[in-house]
């Protein structure tokens, strides 16, 4: 049986709403607009080493904030690419 005659269900090019807007609002006003790979890692349940493995991979993106340099993630990076894999 060929790939082309198995009925897989498509990925729509929007996001699932794996969280509803109101999820998000609370996300984002909780945590802020930046976050830290801990913080990160407690939103969607997994360990901050695999939100590690996630930038390593490309699929998140850290931001020097301040003249400090603190490294972090926005919030709404790391809940995009949890409605990717959901």
């Amino acid at each position: 049986m060929s790939a082309s005659t198995l009925n897989r269900p498509t990925r729509s090019k929007t996001p699932s709403t794996f969280f509803p807007d109101e999820d998000r609002a609370e996300i984002l006003k909780t945590y802020g607009p930046a976050i830290t790979r801990i913080q990160a890692g407690k939103i969607t349940g997994t360990s901050e080493r695999t939100i590690g493995r996630l930038i390593d991979a490309g699929q998140l993106k850290l931001y020097k904030v301040g003249c400090a340099r603190a490294l972090r993630l926005k919030t709404t990076d790391v809940l995009d690419v949890l409605e990717q894999v959901a």
